[in-house]
């Protein structure tokens, strides 16, 4: 007699049939939610790493970056309508964004100055064209305060103790007190500001703004978001198949 050894996998229509019936009615749901899950965090990854790409001087982080995140907007996933995370291109802080992301080449303040509609004509006094540049300043009781408007920074408080024990008698800081040398208070005692001036003209020195290169956090953030979109296929698949084997399909 002789013996024929079969060797042969049967795939029973039914167990292919539950497979497709159990993706169909899941994946949307999964592939909705894992749309979400990603948009968001390429939603707080990318205003983060806005926030932080660039310092100034002092080494605090620049304000740019904060209006770089400001315009970073989400919609979510609806019914299939695919999530998005993009830079809006209409928005008022776009070119925070082309700052950051392209850098700034090194400028002339001075000539912006002289150029602009503050600028004044004094022959004795300058020469030719002059501006007055205020500058204002955060009193120290108002460091920690959460404060409308532009400082310049904020008074040391030994300082300004200096300055009020001056401004008795009438004098101001002197120059060994650097960029608030003659600091002065403008307004009443309900509402005052503290203040110092500067005159530029064509004479003047300085008043370069320095280039700053350029951070690229978009094409960063893309990567980092299209390596979490691989790891995220990768989870739903495995995710399927122990569903499948729980069930005995």
């Amino acid at each position: 007699m002789i013996y024929k050894i079969m060797r042969e996998i049967n795939i029973p229509p039914e167990a292919l049939k539950k497979i497709f019936e159990k993706i169909t009615k899941v994946l949307p749901h999964v592939i909705e939610n894992a749309e979400n899950y990603i948009a968001d965090q390429a939603y707080g990854m990318w205003r983060d790493m806005a926030k932080t790409a660039m310092r100034n001087k002092s080494g605090s982080f620049s304000k740019w970056g904060e209006r770089y995140a400001d315009a970073i907007k989400i919609e979510l996933s609806k019914s299939g309508s695919g999530a998005r995370v993009y830079a809006d291109e209409d928005d008022g802080n776009k070119r925070y964004i082309d700052l950051i992301e392209n850098g700034v080449k090194a400028w002339s303040i001075k000539e912006a100055l002289l150029a602009g509609k503050a600028a004044k004509r004094n022959e004795m006094l300058y020469g030719t064209v002059f501006v007055r540049v205020p500058f204002r300043w955060r009193t120290p009781e108002k460091a920690e305060a959460s404060t409308k408007g532009k400082f310049t920074g904020t008074l040391p408080k030994e300082v300004f103790e200096e300055f009020k024990s001056l401004n008795k008698i009438g004098k101001r800081l002197g120059a060994e007190f650097g960029r608030m040398a003659g600091l002065t208070k403008l307004g009443g005692p309900l509402h005052s500001q503290y203040m110092t001036f500067r005159t530029v003209s064509e004479k003047s020195t300085g008043w370069l703004y320095p280039s700053k290169s350029g951070v690229p956090v978009f094409e960063t953030v893309k990567k980092k978001i299209e390596a979490m979109i691989e790891d995220a296929i990768e989870r739903i698949i495995e995710g399927f198949i122990q569903d499948l084997q729980q069930e005995g399909v």
